[in-house]
């Protein structure tokens, strides 16, 4: 188990929905440099973070774009073997955080997963992971891609005023892990403990 710890950034509808069709189904330029803000941002400035996506969420950022800026770009698949340069393949987020874990944990402050729905799915299947930065759009537009439901073990931090943008209102929440006293991430509640 990697000891890194892990942050998931997202932009989901009211239904949880990611995308659709291999783009966003909205235009949020404020939203994308709230993003970029946030994956970028090192306290120590010797370091940079890292971003983790599966090979679609890599696919559907436009090329002018890839790899994105001052961040290390991790691209997870079995099939795709060269993403460019500065960019690091792997087959799967296990491998991924192995690779920084032993080769850039000097160099890397924050592992940020920034999509798609199985890399989030896993992500939120790790104790690591114990931040979520998610943007709550109000509207449902059409998508075909969702985020997995938000497990009871992380509960809201923080939450931002209510935001419109192109027919969009969104706000800002992080949730947090709650963690028991031994440091373990509590999973959901046994009901059939007494």
């Amino acid at each position: 188990m990697s000891s890194l710890r892990l942050s998931i950034i997202v932009a989901m509808t009211a239904d949880n929905g990611i995308g659709f069709k291999n783009s966003l189904p909205w235009s949020l330029p404020n939203e994308l440099r709230n993003f970029a803000k946030l994956t970028k941002n090192c306290k120590d400035k010797s370091k940079q973070n890292a971003v983790v996506m599966g090979r679609n969420t890599w696919e559907s950022i436009p090329a002018q774009h890839r790899p994105l800026k001052d961040r290390l770009n991790v691209v997870l698949s079995s099939t795709l073997k060269d993403a460019g340069e500065g960019v690091l393949v792997c087959p799967r987020l296990k491998d991924a955080l192995t690779l920084l874990e032993e080769n850039y944990q000097n160099k890397i402050e924050n592992v940020w997963i920034i999509g798609g729905a199985r890399v989030y799915e896993d992500a939120l299947n790790l104790s690591n992971c114990h931040k979520l930065h998610v943007t709550h759009i109000q509207e449902k537009p059409e998508c075909d891609v969702f985020f997995p439901t938000i497990p009871r073990d992380f509960q809201i931090i923080t939450t931002s005023e209510m935001v419109e943008e192109n027919g969009f209102h969104y706000n800002y929440q992080v949730y947090e892990r709650r963690t028991s006293p031994d440091g373990e991430a509590n999973g959901i509640e046994d009901s059939t403990k007494s």
